[in-house]
């Protein structure tokens, strides 16, 4: 894809969603890595927090809402659930910071179950991203992503666990004093799991206690810009999480749906935590709104704020959702 074209889709998927995020790039991690080495490992620690940040939680698409949860259960255990499906479909967005360069990231990412039987549910997903970088020491990157892979949900009577394995590849461009590097190749892989719980307050608010960890695997490989020659690097990366979600009923036009809050405390760990990324305990809060259609549809958007707490790292972001029932 040409470095202007996926720039100027880079830009307009950011803008459409409006979101906005902040990381530090804290420390280098090699004392002799030139200037745009440097730059390149500020990058890939910024992208590779994103994409983990960014994540569409599996549940929160598969089941958007308890009803719907008890379906699947039913139908996991055997039973006949009203619906079969389903298809669902999750936007995100992020802008971050690394000691003063800054970094767009947007992912899109489709789903649907593949299998579902009393072991569980299997389903596919596939997801792509668009970043852009004006990094330190002038230079610039533009990447284009994508990864594909397998996912589950285990029904339980008092805890869910979900899961899922991805991978793919990226491409970069790197430009920097007049220099361009095009289409620089990297792989990339994923694995995260979450466990869920649920338990009804007074007035039918319904509590959804979660604890969930994930590991990112991001490389980059060897590229050539003007006279700097810059090695193969990469990032591992993985945070976990401990929090809770509150959904309060709400009705708007006979359509039912919840006002949903969260707050879960973040974790960073690996051998890029703490230098292109946070390592300390973190806060984040969640806002947004949900509405369905029992075995029809569910519409959800959230705004969140990451990085409480911690004082060389914030963040703010968007993720929109739809499923569909058939």
């Amino acid at each position: 894809m040409p470095r202007y074209f996926r720039r100027i889709i880079a830009a307009i998927f950011v803008t459409s969603l409006a979101t906005s995020a902040t990381a530090q790039c804290i420390e280098d991690r090699s004392t002799n890595a030139g200037p745009v080495a440097e730059a390149t490992q500020c990058f890939l620690g910024a992208r590779a927090a994103s994409l983990a940040a960014i994540q569409p939680e599996i549940l929160d698409r598969r089941t958007t809402q308890s009803g719907q949860l008890q379906a699947t259960q039913g139908a996991a255990a055997g039973d006949t659930a009203g619906f079969s499906g389903p298809l669902w479909i999750s936007l995100g967005v992020r802008y971050s910071e690394l000691d003063d360069a800054d970094l767009d990231l947007g992912l899109a990412t489709i789903g649907s179950d593949l299998m579902v039987g009393p072991n569980g549910i299997f389903g596919l997903m596939v997801q792509t991203d668009l970043s852009n970088q004006d990094g330190t020491n002038g230079n610039s990157f533009d990447s284009a992503g994508y990864m594909a892979g397998v996912y589950f949900i285990r029904p339980g009577e008092t805890l869910t666990f979900d899961g899922r394995l991805m991978a793919g590849q990226s491409r970069t461009d790197v430009s920097g004093g007049g220099d361009q590097a095009d289409d620089v190749s990297g792989t990339r892989w994923l694995a995260a799991m979450r466990v869920t719980g649920e338990r009804y307050l007074e007035n039918e608010v319904l509590m959804i206690p979660h604890v969930g960890v994930s590991w990112l695997e991001d490389q980059l490989d060897s590229y050539t810009l003007g006279l700097n020659s810059v090695d193969e690097d990469s990032i591992s990366y993985g945070q976990a999480n401990l929090g809770s979600t509150w959904l309060i009923p709400i009705t708007v036009n006979e359509t039912a749906g919840s006002i949903v809050l969260g707050a879960s405390g973040i974790w960073g760990f690996g051998d890029a935590a703490g230098k292109e990324v946070p390592d300390d305990l973190r806060g984040r809060v969640d806002l947004g709104l949900e509405f369905f259609r029992s075995d029809a549809w569910a519409a959800s958007g959230r705004i969140y704020g990451d990085g409480l707490g911690h004082d060389e790292y914030e963040a703010l972001g968007v993720d929109l959702g739809i499923t569909l029932w058939f």
